[in-house]
């Protein structure tokens, strides 16, 4: 009981000061973030959260970072660096990508026109 008292007088001591400051801190975060994820895309060619997904969270699902491929992998597998390959990649993985999105609103359609029927 005590935690709850306490929780609420915490919460109810915030102003709106420390609302404007936490939002202008996430703001710049995501900046930075955002800034970084480009200076990266441009010097290695691919974002650094995805090829730190591939390398890292893909062998956790059952597949394997090679077989996926970044862009350094590509080029020692085939022997050669073609940038045909990565744009191909990259058209395959937007088009999964659109796919899978068309086929969630697609299904949030038919959901919402099923309750209201």
């Amino acid at each position: 009981m005590f935690n709850l008292i306490f929780s609420t007088l915490f919460m109810n001591s915030l102003t709106p000061k420390f609302y404007v400051a936490l939002t202008g801190t996430s703001s710049l975060v995501s900046g930075l973030i955002l800034i970084f994820e480009w200076w990266y895309y441009k010097k290695y060619g691919i974002s650094f959260l995805e090829q730190l997904s591939i390398t890292h969270l893909t062998p956790w699902f059952g597949g394997s970072g090679a077989a996926n491929g970044t862009d350094s992998e590509r080029s020692s597998s085939s022997g050669e660096s073609s940038p045909e390959q990565g744009t191909s990649n990259d058209v395959e993985r937007f088009l999964t990508l659109f796919s899978a999105a068309n086929s969630w609103l697609r299904f949030r359609r038919s959901a919402s026109v099923g309750e209201s029927l």
